[in-house]
């Protein structure tokens, strides 16, 4: 059986690898010397394209599995690992919680009879945690989880100093919700 593979198009190979097993023979044969004679694969645009969006798209997904510098600041490794024990997305969720559960506000009005951020040293879980206090808080790097609050489903309010700026410490349950729904 002999078949032309002019004007054939993509299903006379296929014919020709099912009809002839000499002809898919030689194609692999043929394959294999410009490989070898080039000593490598070539790496074209759109390989480089591919193998970029490939890594792009998988760190997010390795990361979200790992917990953050302020996850390991706050629980101990045996906390982290029970954490992690419940799956990827509780981990995610709890690095989630360390980022965004402190916002700072700004308020007017007399704060006086809101709590100071210090009083929150008396509550630090460790003490490789350092004591903040109105000189030297920063949102960025604030953990709300470094503290032994009742978060389930209570909001704390701490004033930094005697300005207007005022610290809330949302719940789990709220941070969950906004977790759960992409915010």
């Amino acid at each position: 059986m002999v078949l032309k593979q002019k004007k054939l198009g993509a299903s006379g190979y296929f014919v020709n690898f099912v009809a002839r097993p000499d002809f898919w023979l030689a194609t692999c044969r043929q394959v294999m010397r410009q490989t070898t004679r080039n000593n490598s694969i070539k790496i074209t645009p759109m390989k480089k394209l591919l193998t970029a969006l490939s890594v792009a798209l998988l760190i997010p997904f390795f990361s979200m599995s790992q917990a953050n510098e302020k996850l390991q600041q706050a629980l101990s490794q045996d906390e982290i690992d029970a954490i992690a024990a419940q799956g990827e997305n509780e981990i995610a969720f709890w690095n989630y919680y360390a980022n965004r559960a402190a916002t700072v506000q700004t308020m007017t009005g007399d704060l006086s009879s809101m709590p100071e951020i210090s009083e929150l040293n008396s509550l630090r879980k460790n003490q490789n945690i350092p004591e903040v206090n109105a000189g030297n808080f920063n949102a960025n790097a604030f953990n709300p989880m470094a503290y032994n609050l009742d978060i389930d489903n209570q909001v704390y309010y701490y004033r930094v100093g005697n300005t207007d700026q005022v610290v809330q410490i949302m719940s789990e349950q709220r941070i969950r919700h906004l977790f759960n729904n992409g915010y």
